[in-house]
């Protein structure tokens, strides 16, 4: 009976469906299609492999393969019984179904998307959980050692060595909050810059003295500065540049355990317009970034290790700056050894 199916009268039953169809003998030859078949039949390598197996195992098999030109084709073939016994011959069905593949890839990033931000949401609220009470618990204990009746009976450089303690944990303290609402700000766009003449050594050296207290045992901090630059005054904004100077030493401080970490001040000449350029770099002997999460390193929460201390706001603050003062900020590639970040900004010096 498919032997007498011709392909004009295929073309006539399907031609509303957008359907490729064709008839097959039992050998899994194409004895008629009509021509959305053929169409797609031309761009579709696969199907002999689909017929192959239907014929196989006699039963209906289906299979939906992406192209390399971004579209899916769906076939189906299904065996159609003889009038006694056996196979008679089989249908072959070919489809363009590339809209509906793409909605559910979109459905499926959508999903993902929406699951992942779950999990940093997760993530951001225990950090911070975590990162507001260590410090909070530490100066309510140093404070209640120092007023309690050991306080009484300590020597003068025991309670300052105390009193140092709560110092250092309330500033680290205030710098948590200080981000959260400086992140609350560069999520909203509200995160504005106050530029004035400043001393750039003295931003530089207020920055690494402000992180002294979080270098580990056995790391050097050296600040290389050129002589060239010690009285130079730059128009910037001086709160900014030194909270994400602090940042990228304070990052490197968390993940240098060993060796050195060294903030170098230099100035270049931009190639595409000669601009005169400041670049500050920190440069640091630890453990560095893996290549899987060098790309993410400047998202929000964008943390190598989720255990580890901060809030995984600091770098993409330290984008949104470096920004605003119409620079930017990279890790550099190439450097070995531990990691390197780098900021550019113009050199607007004032005599």
């Amino acid at each position: 009976m498919l032997r007498h199916i011709d392909q004009q009268l295929l073309n006539l039953a399907f031609s509303g469906l957008e359907i490729g169809i064709a008839v097959l003998d039992e050998n899994g030859n194409v004895q008629a299609a009509n021509d959305i078949y053929r169409g797609l039949q031309q761009n579709y390598p696969q199907e002999d492999i689909l017929v192959r197996q239907t014929i196989q195992s006699g039963k209906p098999q289906k299979n939906v393969t992406a192209l390399d030109d971004d579209t899916w084709i769906e076939q189906t073939v299904c065996p159609v019984p003889g009038e006694k016994e056996g196979i008679d011959g089989y249908i072959s069905y070919l489809s363009d179904v590339t809209e509906r593949e793409t909605m559910i890839e979109a459905l499926r990033l959508a999903k993902e998307e929406v699951t992942q931000d779950i999990r940093l949401e997760d993530i951001f609220i225990n950090n911070l959980n975590h990162e507001i009470r260590t410090p909070l618990n530490a100066i309510i204990g140093f404070n209640d050692v120092l007023n309690g009746v050991s306080g009484h009976h300590m020597e003068e450089h025991e309670k300052q060595t105390i009193r140092e303690h709560i110092h250092k944990n309330a500033n680290r303290l205030i710098t948590i909050i200080n981000d959260i609402l400086d992140f609350s700000k560069m999520e909203k766009g509200s995160l504005v810059m106050h530029k004035t003449v400043v001393s750039l050594m003295e931003v530089c050296c207020r920055a690494r003295d402000s992180v002294k207290g979080e270098v580990q045992k056995g790391v050097k901090l050296q600040h290389e500065y050129p002589t060239a630059l010690r009285d130079t005054q730059i128009y910037t904004d001086a709160k900014r540049l030194e909270q994400l100077l602090r940042n990228v030493l304070s990052n490197a401080c968390s993940h240098t355990l060993v060796g050195t970490i060294t903030l170098r001040v230099s100035t270049f000449t931009d190639e595409l317009d000669g601009q005169q350029m400041l670049r500050i770099r920190v440069d640091d002997t630890g453990v560095g970034i893996p290549h899987e999460h060098r790309e993410h390193i400047f998202n929000s929460f964008g943390k190598v290790n989720h255990e580890a201390k901060g809030l995984g706001m600091g770098l993409a603050i330290c984008k949104q700056i470096a920004k605003m003062l119409d620079g930017h900020i990279y890790l550099d590639h190439d450097y070995i050894g531990g990691s390197s970040f780098v900021l550019e900004i113009p050199l607007v010096s004032v005599p």
